[in-house]
């Protein structure tokens, strides 16, 4: 059972806070913003164990055109790609730097884990499997004018990315193993990463979006799952909710 003030309240739903700074070595601490990527969110696990976090990479690529498709990864967009840049352009240069020249500002990686039992929750329907997953991670978390691309990190991810990635797993896998999951690593099957490219001068309230964004993804996930998992097959995580602090759209400062 976890307790204490590791346990914060969003529209009722119990969520676990793991803070960025027990996953953090102490002397890496002054430094986390100059490094190339850097965990800036606290982890956010759920009653299901579906857990999300927000890294930032401060020397991204320019954007590919998909991190998804094959034949388009590693192609860059240009400003003949579509009309649309046209009009941004004109009306809404901010929303053009999303796509061109995005090497120039700064990469937020919003990242979620599945445990193997709930990804196959979701498989069961074929039809509404993969959308709903989708629908929980970004309906109502992130603002559609972030231009947010599903990514497959097996394309996109290299030596420091997976890391990283790994470095993070390894603090909250015992969390996992609490509902009889195995240790994860970035390239298991299961996870769902979303990218979005930003200048510079918008950088904190971009931060701030997305950590609020990884909470009530989770709140999505865990409301999702309470109501269609009749018959109990999923394990259900134990949170102690007494002395839980309330969200209000800020996380309770990391201590």
């Amino acid at each position: 059972m976890v307790q204490g003030n590791q346990i914060i309240l969003y529209e009722g739903n119990p969520l676990e806070r793991i803070a960025s700074s027990n996953i953090v070595l102490s002397n890496d601490r002054p430094l986390m913003e100059q490094k190339r990527l850097f965990l800036a969110s606290d982890v956010v696990l759920g009653e299901y164990g579906v857990t999300g976090f927000v890294v930032v990479d401060n020397k991204p690529e320019d954007r590919w055109i998909s991190y998804t498709e094959s034949d388009e990864i590693g192609v860059k967009w240009s400003e003949n790609d579509t009309l649309q840049f046209t009009v941004w352009k004109e009306g809404d240069p901010n929303r053009l730097s999303h796509y061109l020249n995005t090497s120039q500002g700064f990469k937020m990686i919003r990242y979620f884990i599945l445990p193997s039992k709930v990804r196959d929750f979701f498989r069961t329907d074929r039809f509404l499997g993969e959308p709903m997953i989708d629908k929980c991670a970004r309906e109502g978390t992130i603002p559609d004018k972030f231009d947010e691309t599903n990514v497959n990190p097996v394309y996109a991810f290299h030596g420091e990315e997976r890391e990283l990635i790994d470095s993070i797993l390894e603090h909250i896998n015992p969390r996992f193993e609490q509902i009889g999951e195995s240790r994860f690593s970035w390239e298991d099957f299961g996870h769902r990463v979303y990218f979005s490219f930003h200048p510079w001068q918008v950088y904190k309230p971009v931060l701030g979006f997305g950590e609020e964004s990884v909470v009530r993804a989770i709140r999505n996930f865990d409301q999702f799952l309470s109501r269609f998992d009749e018959k109990k097959k999923l394990n259900r995580r134990d949170l102690e909710i007494e002395g839980a602090q309330e969200y209000n759209g800020f996380l309770p400062t990391s201590e």
